[in-house]
């Protein structure tokens, strides 16, 4: 267990998860709420602060955290062992900070929050975990050619226009080149994690 209640960024003990954590300055007789807030892919912990600003405000506790890119891209959402591990992981910093009889808040950004939502909410389902509720924020998605492109364009992993404009052709065209895969039946993995996993693997 950790000891005191230091707001910060913080890895878990194995060093394999980054996650901010921040407590409300005033200290209240109430059980605080423990809000988890999961990021969009592409998003840097300075935009999910804005928003944590508000619940601390509100006297509860936050904890952010932004699923890496490669690792949203590079595993299928719908059955990810990484997303498992990481919902585990994430679900450990309540007992780690005594949080455990705490009710908990989830706010889940586009499909980059959601997947690790959807794996964390089985986590607390088995631990009997007190979640009050839960807001999903342009969320879940379907995983279609033009959400795809815009989230490439507004997802700020791309350095400038030029390579996002750059990116969405090639994206275009591996797409069209994994769809006619699947029409001549020669893969039968879902179309946008196959062309994600191909877009990832191109250098930037």
């Amino acid at each position: 267990m950790l000891s005191g209640r230091s707001s910060g960024k913080y890895q878990s003990e194995n060093d394999d998860i980054e996650y901010n954590i921040a407590f409300p300055n005033a200290s209240s007789d109430e059980t605080e709420a423990v809000v988890f807030l999961l990021g969009w892919a592409g998003a840097e912990d300075r935009h999910l602060a804005k928003y944590s600003n508000i619940y601390e405000k509100q006297g509860c506790i936050t904890i952010r955290y932004v699923h890496p890119v490669s690792k949203v891209f590079g595993h299928d959402p719908s059955d990810s062992s990484e997303h498992k591990e990481t919902a585990r992981k994430l679900l450990a910093l309540l007992d780690d900070y005594d949080l455990v009889e705490n009710p908990v808040f989830v706010h889940a950004f586009s499909n980059g929050g959601y997947f690790v939502y959807r794996f964390l909410a089985d986590e607390f389902q088995k631990n009997e975990v007190n979640v009050v509720g839960a807001i999903f924020d342009s969320c879940p998605s379907k995983l279609e050619y033009l959400v795809a492109t815009r989230g490439l364009l507004y997802s700020g992993v791309l350095p400038n226009m030029f390579v996002s404009i750059l990116c969405i052709f090639v994206f275009t065209f591996l797409y069209m080149w994994v769809k006619l895969k699947i029409l001549l039946g020669l893969t039968d993995g879902p179309l946008m994690y196959e062309v994600g996993i191909l877009v990832y693997c191109i250098p930037i």
